[in-house]
């Protein structure tokens, strides 16, 4: 039977309107369309040779024929949808009600030979209005499937975090309050955890969570990761990690990434990353902050991270960082992060300090201190005690930071502002407030002691008792 007269089985369209959409009427959006089989399209078609018997398909209420001239053996039938979409092949508009055009009659594009023939039909030519049907039909139900981002949307990877992670092993090396934190709650997303702290109770700690394996040495987590997090107190700390003996280095593999979430030294850092690079392992930094302070937001996923490093590189580490953070910021090449995490220090000293100060003067003067700070949170005095008074008004209230770390921090930003020869005058300050806080409290006091040392100089408490 000749091409032109064999029925088309369901589902499929005759042979005569199977072939690929012309490339002048191709949206450019949909290239990857013209190589696929064509939508079905609602028609009627009478073939030449059969007896006009023809197939009929789908034709249901509101479909419109288009009969073209008498004898020609052909007509189509289109969608009521589809309809309006075609055009007079002379004029602009549309197809009237209860009239009909011929349609143009256009090359099939030939397909099967490699001159470009048909080898069952060579030159078939295939009725075609205005544009081809087939195509404006796909073209049209296509878009009428797209799915939108709509408001509110959230990455798809964090819509089921316990999707299948275990092909990815994540390192974590220091188990303290945020890194025991990021152990755990990798591996509650199904990664491959593997652990270690100098103290071997930590590291026995962390092993009791699923998904976390325990070893007992930098090199061996390196041994069996392709991702490093670090979680150290500083810089030094770092250093003996990773280029020190049994450092991951002695067990990286090649291209394994460190990400170093530590408040280091922005000099040190990229001293490290340079000895790293020697042996094919790459290092971005990227320093921890939060509107609650690290300790406090990690557990919500709410960290904000600022990360130093090529762009390859935080690419790569990005998935694993927007896992723990609300907010992730690629401030720059390797360094870069450390810097504004000790810019971010320094203005949330200077600023908490001021506030506390400010507020046991009102509370002297019998002024309610919650609504002072109400006042300041929403005028131009607003800072992050002012935005949560219970941090300074609740007696024994625990931020998650040590006054020693933020001392260190301190003094690192006013050596690295001498170095960068820009005056800090504010900074030298609060650093020297700080040592004091330190000599009171002891160098692994929480943050909040700051209150009590405050309230002890000034005679007066923020409640307004002595």
């Amino acid at each position: 039977m000749p091409p032109n007269d064999r029925p088309a089985s369901a589902g499929h369209p005759p042979e005569d309107l199977r072939h690929e959409t012309p490339a002048r009427h191709a949206h450019p959006g949909h290239a990857a369309l013209r190589h696929a089989r064509p939508a079905p399209v609602h028609h009627v078609l009478a073939g030449q040779g059969n007896g006009g018997a023809g197939v009929r398909r789908r034709r249901g209420p509101g479909h419109r024929v288009l009969e073209p001239a008498a004898g020609s053996g052909q007509r189509v039938t289109l969608p009521p949808r589809l309809g309006p979409l075609l055009r007079h092949r002379r004029g602009r508009g549309a197809v009237p009600e209860g009239r009909a055009r011929q349609p143009r009659l256009c090359r099939i594009p030939d397909q099967g030979r490699a001159d470009g023939g048909d080898p069952a039909q060579p030159g078939a030519r295939h009725p075609q209005h205005r544009h081809h049907t087939a195509f404006l039909f796909r073209h049209h139900h296509h878009r009428r499937r797209r799915i939108r981002p709509r408001r509110g949307w959230r990455r798809p990877h964090l819509l089921n975090p316990r999707r299948t992670v275990m092909s990815q092993h994540i390192g974590v090396i220091g188990l303290g309050s945020l890194g025991a934190n990021m152990a755990q709650l990798l591996a509650q997303d199904g990664y491959a955890v593997h652990a270690f702290d100098l103290d071997g109770a930590r590291t026995a700690n962390a092993a009791e969570h699923a998904g976390v394996t325990g070893h007992n040495s930098a090199r061996a987590v390196a041994e069996a990761s392709t991702l490093v997090l670090l979680s150290l107190p500083q810089s030094e700390a770092v250093a003996a990690a990773c280029i020190g003996p049994g450092g991951l280095l002695e067990g990286a593999a090649e291209g394994l990434l460190v990400v170093d979430t530590t408040s280091g030294y922005p000099d040190r850092s990229k001293d490290i990353a340079a000895r790293l690079a020697t042996g094919g392992v790459r290092y971005v930094d990227a320093a921890i902050t939060g509107e609650e302070g690290g300790a406090k937001a990690l557990p919500k996923r709410a960290l904000t991270f600022c990360v130093g490093g090529s762009d390859d590189d935080v690419g790569q580490a990005r998935p694993i960082l927007e896992r723990m953070a609300r907010y992730v910021f690629h401030v720059g090449p390797v360094g870069a992060g450390q810097i504004v995490k000790m810019v971010n220090n320094m203005v949330c000293s200077a600023a908490g300090v001021a506030a506390i100060e400010g507020l046991l003067i009102a509370a002297k003067h019998g002024i309610d201190v919650q609504q002072a700070a109400q006042v300041l949170d929403k005028g131009t005095g607003m800072n992050f005690f002012c935005k949560r008074p219970e941090f300074m008004l609740t007696p024994g209230f625990v931020g998650g930071f040590q006054l020693g770390l933020m001392t260190k921090d301190l003094r690192h930003m006013s050596e690295f502002a001498r170095r960068s020869d820009v005056p800090a005058l504010v900074t030298d300050h609060v650093f020297h407030l700080f040592e004091l806080f330190v000599r009171e409290q002891g160098y692994g006091a929480d943050i909040l002691r700051q209150v009590d040392v405050m309230q002890k100089w000034a005679g007066v408490k923020l409640d307004g008792t002595a």
